[in-house]
């Protein structure tokens, strides 16, 4: 699940060190999102079924290529599995839930039955940091 943001922009995948690795992205594509103001942010939490780590190998690829999608729009703020991959959280910068709904019934984990439970919750920021600040971060650079 690891993408790597090359300071030239090139996207490099890197196999996964299962310690909850991180999606990120450089910014939020204000023609996609519109303007900050108006954003919301939403955690989506998905539950893995047994085995998930094994039987997603031969959807990862298309996956991955879901996440990239995301990124590039400036939906898709940060994200990782959860160690020892028992689920994930996903973290989306949207006007309303239709960009992490459309993440979830688009995502083949979802459609090829390796998630047993999701949701989607709106998140309250309360902190100083912002996410594209934890993006920074995390980053692994």
């Amino acid at each position: 699940f690891f993408f790597f943001q090359a300071e030239d922009g090139i996207r490099d995948a890197q196999e996964s060190r299962g310690l909850g690795d991180v999606y990120k992205r450089q910014g939020i594509n204000a023609e996609y999102m519109g303007t900050k103001q108006n954003l919301k942010t939403y955690l989506v939490t998905y539950k893995y079924v047994k085995d998930a780590y094994y039987l997603r190998i031969p959807y990862r690829a298309e996956h991955d290529k879901l996440v990239a999608s995301f990124e590039k729009k400036g939906s898709l703020i940060f994200g990782g599995s959860l160690f020892p991959f028992t689920g994930a959280y996903l973290f989306f910068a949207s006007p309303d839930d239709t960009s992490p709904k459309y993440f979830i019934e688009n995502d083949p984990y979802v459609k090829k039955g390796l998630v047993s439970q999701h949701k989607i919750e709106e998140l309250t920021v309360t902190t100083e940091k912002t996410f594209e600040d934890l993006a920074k971060i995390y980053a692994y650079r």
